[in-house]
């Protein structure tokens, strides 16, 4: 089971490095404004609420094959997310510790302190503007986000391989194919 959290904290990376690299790199100039920011989080979300699902589910079709020592259990996928959710307090501690105890003022004063900013921001990027870091804080909001969404994503994705509902194939039944009107 060990190796089966440690892909949803792999997947939480992947989506996170992507999410941070890409609002940097090509849409840096959008998500520094206000609504910018707000609809590449929206969708930064999405995109991560879909990969831990997508993640859980393959995870449970695994667990559900005969040779596999591991069981398929309904609320499993309950458990899956703790080590993401382990390694984001302890970004966030690492980053509150940065701003209460390593910093002057409203600056930063040493290279920990930058490193342990910069990795939570990034661990979080998805999250960006809904969370509102500020100099060692964060929102209400950016607390309840970053603790309850990678649960419920995984807690769906793995019931839904647990009672074979496939999500993906549901959509890609309303994707519309044109007929071959040659007879071939």
């Amino acid at each position: 089971m060990i190796h089966q959290i440690l892909r949803l904290i792999k997947t939480h990376t992947y989506v996170a490095f992507f999410t941070f690299v890409f609002g940097m790199l090509f849409l840096a100039s959008i998500v520094t404004t206000k609504t910018g920011g707000f609809i590449f989080s929206l969708l930064a979300t999405l995109i991560y609420f879909f990969a831990i699902y997508n993640t859980s589910f393959d995870i449970c079709k695994q667990d559900k094959k005969s040779y596999t020592k591991t069981m398929p259990h309904k609320l499993k996928g309950l458990v899956l997310p703790v080590g993401v959710l382990a390694v984001s307090i302890l970004l966030y501690l690492l980053y509150i510790i940065s701003w209460n105890f390593i910093s002057i003022g409203k600056e930063l004063i040493s290279v920990t302190a930058w490193i342990n900013n910069i990795l939570f921001i990034m661990w979080s990027f998805m999250y960006n503007s809904f969370i509102n870091l500020y100099q060692g804080n964060m929102s209400l909001f950016g607390y309840i986000i970053i603790a309850v969404l990678p649960f419920v994503a995984s807690a769906l994705g793995y019931y839904a391989g647990y009672v074979d509902f496939d999500i993906n194939e549901k959509f890609l039944k309303m994707v519309y194919e044109k007929k071959n009107t040659e007879g071939k």
